[in-house]
């Protein structure tokens, strides 16, 4: 009797050395994609896989067969997160768990809950849980780590088949999101500062303006205007106590800085150059490398998508292209230099370089120099270009103010004007024609695809597939092409219905003053060449009549 009552203590105590616990983690994950979707759906989602999870643990703890034991710890949830990348909150919290030895058992409901990148996929399947000590179930999919079956061998054609489908479907996204922009509606998660995003499903894409700011924008303008430095600008609003951008905005970006309160000249220059003002949608800045790159890479300025007339402007259209102009002519003006007339219109008419205006010691008579002589005068590139400068100045008004007394006395001036509502009509055509085409080529593209279908079917051979492929492509080539002379025709309209401020205002206006505005003279002239003997050639904004 003894020797049996030994022979069970034994067999007890060696099923105790090896039974197995695992400590289960349920992970869950709400796609990206799925966010758009009402809460009650979100709601579903998620319930539906913790339930599905849940359900398969409760099968492993009914079948407990004395040997392995499950113990349930936690759920684990990213909710909007794209299974892209891996970088998730919930994600990383499980890691941080497992290698804390707090979970050795993961379950998902299939292989697209863990992620949609398949190379990073097989890495967590193959490598990083197995060295880790943690098994990994994915229920739909029929995949287990723990065993040996075969179905774990098909788990990298899942991970590549759910990569496909996550590309797909943001190909799908991205040509919504880009039709959107198209046709003028707002697409960013912020609005600007000064417009505020309507609120409810119909007016989500809107904007309106934020009437609490709208004061304070005119006054941005109106200084830069009055040709206030971006840095005077930037003092001024924080000597009023106007809270920045995005303490308006209830943001926390940048609290922890010591200058967080403070009003920063590059945030003024971004109100200044923003077209949204004057109530253009602007947007399609930037763009991601890649699905799988975070990095954000900034598209060119002229390949922006902008959408005129949107919204409510804050800001009219010569107001913001005088600043314009006035930005630029003071790119490189220095904060405590004299100001000049001419400031940043002079030019070099042999090197194209920009003309300084320095003062004599003696401060009594200022004259002009060519910068790029005086940066390299030792290799005989330039002349100095050395002119009196009130001289100078002299000429060029009295030659403007002939100028725009012949411009103002022309019978022919309202003829002479642009006429911007044919320039519209034409751009509204143009437009239409672009569309005709795009749906010309969307046509032809449908005909080679069930072209492609016929010949699967064996209705058609290979060579008369063929012969009909090469004439739609080359039909859709032709299209294209039309497109793109249509896409540049458009361009050079608009850029001349953007442009275009009355200009009898601006020249009746600039010959009242006996001495003129600044203001006045950046919008009609565009530069000024100086010859190194001294003769002048004036480029005007504006065509005058008689010529």
């Amino acid at each position: 009797m003894a020797s049996i009552q030994l022979e069970f203590n034994k067999a007890l105590n060696k099923t105790l050395s090896n039974l197995l616990i695992f400590y289960v983690a349920i992970y869950v994950r709400l796609s990206k994609a799925e966010e758009g979707k009402s809460k009650e759906e979100q709601s579903r989602s998620i319930t539906n896989q913790k339930s599905i999870c849940f359900n398969y643990l409760n099968g492993l703890i009914e079948s407990d067969n004395g040997i392995i034991k499950y113990v349930f710890v936690d759920y684990y949830i990213d909710d909007g997160f794209s299974g892209s990348n891996f970088d998730r909150p919930a994600f990383q919290k499980l890691k941080d768990d497992i290698q804390k030895k707090r979970i050795n058992m993961v379950i998902i409901k299939d292989l697209s809950r863990l992620g949609r990148e398949h190379i990073e996929s097989d890495e967590y399947l193959e490598k990083w849980f197995p060295e880790h000590d943690t098994r990994c179930i994915a229920i739909l999919d029929n995949i287990d780590t723990f065993s040996e079956s075969a179905n774990n061998e098909i788990a990298p054609i899942l991970n590549w088949a759910n990569e496909r489908h996550n590309k797909e479907t943001s190909k799908k996204i991205k040509k919504t999101f880009r039709d959107n922009i198209n046709a003028g509606l707002y697409m960013g998660s912020e609005a600007p500062y000064g417009l505020i995003k309507g609120n409810t499903k119909e007016t989500k894409h809107q904007l309106t303006v934020d009437e609490e700011v709208r004061s304070i924008i005119i006054d941005i303008f109106d200084k830069a205007k009055q040709e206030w430095s971006l840095n005077k600008i930037a003092e001024y609003l924080t000597n009023k106590n106007i809270p920045i951008p995005s303490i308006h905005k209830k943001s926390n970006r940048g609290i922890k800085t010591k200058t967080f309160e403070l009003w920063d000249p590059n945030t003024v220059k971004d109100i200044l150059t923003n077209e949204m003002y004057i109530g253009n949608m602007v947007q399609g800045k930037t763009t991601r490398l890649s699905l799988k790159s975070k990095k954000v890479t900034y598209i060119p300025k002229e390949d922006w998508i902008v959408v005129e007339n949107t919204h409510e402007a804050i800001i009219d259209r010569d107001t913001f292209y005088i600043v314009q102009d006035i930005l630029k002519k003071n790119s490189h003006k220095q904060e405590n230099s004299k100001d000049y007339l001419l400031k940043g219109l002079l030019i070099c008419k042999e090197c194209g370089h920009t003309l300084s205006i320095q003062q004599n010691k003696n401060a009594k008579q200022s004259y002009t120099v060519c910068n790029y002589y005086k940066k390299y005068s030792k290799y005989d590139v330039c002349t100095s270009h050395r002119f009196n400068y009130r001289v100078v100045e002299k000429s060029v008004l009295n030659s403007i103010k002939e100028e725009c007394k012949k411009y103002v006395d022309s019978t022919n001036f309202e003829k002479l004007l642009k006429d911007k509502e044919k320039s519209k009509n034409k751009i509204n055509e143009t437009k239409l024609l672009i569309k005709k085409s795009t749906n010309t080529i969307e046509k032809y593209k449908k005909q080679i695809n069930i072209t492609y279908m016929d010949k699967l079917n064996n209705k058609i051979d290979d060579d008369t597939f063929q012969s009909v492929q090469y004439n739609l492509k080359s039909k859709i080539n032709d299209e294209q092409l039309i497109i793109n002379e249509l896409e540049e025709t458009l361009k050079i309209i608009e850029n001349k219905v953007y442009d275009e401020p009355n200009y009898k205002k601006i020249v009746e206006k600039y010959l009242s003053f006996e001495t003129p505005e600044r203001t006045s003279l950046l919008q009609i002239i565009d530069k000024i060449e100086v010859s190194q003997d001294g003769s002048l050639d004036i480029y005007y904004k504006i065509k005058t009549p008689y010529k």
